[in-house]
């Protein structure tokens, strides 16, 4: 005697997708512990780190990407500070 047992099975398929984006680098690092003391603006960092501006706005954009740093807009302009994750 044989008994036919049928069981339902469904096929799925997905992607999955990660994105990956550069590491953190040394001046990432040390501009978001320069941050987290004094709010400053651009052109402080950069004449602070003895960096060219180019890259310490690259490295803001990419610390204000993970919400770590913050812009606060006054008189003199707009200074950037850590968050509350920063």
């Amino acid at each position: 005697m044989s008994i036919l047992v049928a069981v339902p099975i469904f096929r799925v398929s997905c992607r999955v997708g990660i994105d990956k984006g550069r590491p953190w680098s040394i001046v990432d690092e040390l501009i978001l512990a320069s941050i987290a003391r004094v709010p400053r603006t651009i052109k402080e960092l950069a004449d602070h780190a003895d960096l060219p501006r180019q890259l310490v706005v690259a490295s803001i954009a990419r610390l204000m990407r993970f919400r770590l740093i913050e812009v606060r807009a006054s008189a003199n302009g707009a200074s950037f500070m850590a968050s509350p994750y920063g």
